[in-house]
């Protein structure tokens, strides 16, 4: 679990782990959080990568876009 907040496409999470799967091609993610997000091409952290941080805080946007994971 990582400390501090991902926003998705407008939906904050708090401490966010784990996949969470995007609706639509596209993504905007706001951050600021100590772990590692990776943007998957697929649902389910699968397929691609199209873009990975390190953590930190920023925005990206991302396409295309299936998944987020965050470890």
């Amino acid at each position: 679990m990582a400390s501090g907040t991902l926003t998705i496409n407008g939906t904050t999470y708090t401490n966010p782990s784990g996949c969470y799967n995007v609706d639509g091609d596209s993504v905007q993610i706001t951050y600021d959080v100590d772990a590692e997000i990776t943007v998957y091409s697929e649902r389910d952290g699968k397929g691609d990568s199209v873009s990975r941080l390190s953590g930190g805080q920023g925005t990206i946007n991302a396409s295309p876009a299936g998944s987020v994971v965050v470890s």
